[in-house]
């Protein structure tokens, strides 16, 4: 299942939590005596691929996804910066405590700090590493204002297919190859609390996530978290950490592997779940072996209960600590009433 899948056709919801004033034909009343508001192609909604959404200090909602950029007024979708190619932008960031909105497409970098937007392409240093048809997975940032660009060309089955890119101090780094970058087609980045990064990828191949590996960026190095790491996880799902946290009260960070398909069949040890403690990984496997072939672990969050859901078919349980074989440092966890739900 791809990341992004998650949020779309789903809008309807997220426009009901953002704004109050709403106005379609489709209303749903809630028990709270609310609306929930859908909307189609037939109310105005330019399209239904779309993979980010937020609302800015100005009450204004923007969308984006492979198909462009939008905003929402309360009323109508807008195609705001048509003269500076801003309803091409793939995806976007919006940095709340300075009130800047980032967009990006493979060939153009936008900033908006509310009043205007300042362009950039490959003449100001900006470039996106990969082939034709490459498109933009993530626009993210860290706790020391980096700005990460994410990217992958889907179909292809080459290395080095997409790439990373990050906007440092008015300045971009383009990181090509496995000697500044590690990971094919890069997809989403996770900050622990330490201030290291782990970056996921979706592989050489994106259709099989052949070498679907996570890195590990810690003091400004890079380093491809894989068997000769003790890892054999591939096709990490992370998820925005305003959406869902993986961090559990220790500091530690944990995430959910779906695996790689050869044959139909998910290979031995790619699904599974991975914790990092600032120092080390540890992946959980074994627990795989006491559930259905069809169940993958999909999710992983911090919350009172012990409970898995997969993402084919959907499902979820609770689940005994037994299951999983942790060390004795998670016992004492679940003993304080203190669980992780892998969902």
């Amino acid at each position: 299942m791809k990341k992004n899948s998650l949020y779309q056709h789903t809008m309807f919801l997220v426009f009901f939590a953002l704004t109050t004033i709403l106005f379609a034909q489709n209303k749903i009343k809630t028990e709270a005596n609310k609306d929930i508001v859908e909307y189609t192609n037939k109310e105005g909604l330019p399209t239904t691929n779309i993979s980010n959404i937020l609302q800015t200090h100005d009450g204004y909602i923007w969308l984006s996804g492979i198909e462009g950029t939008y905003r929402f007024n309360g009323y109508d979708f807008e195609e705001v910066g048509e003269e500076i190619g801003l309803p091409q932008m793939q995806n976007m960031y919006y940095d709340s405590t300075k009130n800047i909105l980032y967009f990006a497409s493979p060939k153009k970098f936008i900033t908006f700090n509310g009043k205007e937007f300042k362009t950039y392409s490959e003449k100001d240093g900006y470039k996106i590493n990969g082939l034709s048809g490459q498109v933009i997975t993530f626009l993210d940032s860290d706790s020391k204002g980096r700005i990460w660009i994410g990217s992958s060309t889907p179909f292809i089955d080459k290395k080095f297919n997409g790439g990373l890119t990050k906007f440092e101090n008015g300045k971009f780094s383009v990181l090509f190859d496995s000697t500044s970058f590690p990971l094919d087609n890069a997809t989403a980045l996770v900050e622990t609390p330490y201030g290291d990064l782990i970056f996921a990828s979706d592989g050489r191949n994106t259709q099989t996530n052949e070498g679907s590996h996570i890195a590990l960026y810690k003091n400004g190095i890079f380093k491809k978290i894989d068997e000769s790491a003790g890892v054999k996880l591939q096709n990490a799902n992370i998820f925005p950490q305003n959406f869902s946290t993986s961090i559990d009260k220790y500091g530690n960070t944990w995430l959910a592997f779906t695996g790689i398909q050869t044959s139909g069949m998910v290979a031995k040890n790619t699904a599974g779940i991975l914790m990092y403690d600032g120092s080390n990984f540890h992946q959980y496997t074994d627990f795989m072996d006491s559930l259905g072939k069809d169940k993958l672990p999909f999710a992983v969050y911090y919350s009172k209960q012990l409970g898995v859901k997969y993402s084919s078919p959907h499902f979820q349980f609770p689940m005994n600590y037994s299951l999983l074989k942790i060390n004795p440092f998670m016992n004492s966890v679940a003993g304080n009433g203190n669980h992780l739900m892998f969902l």
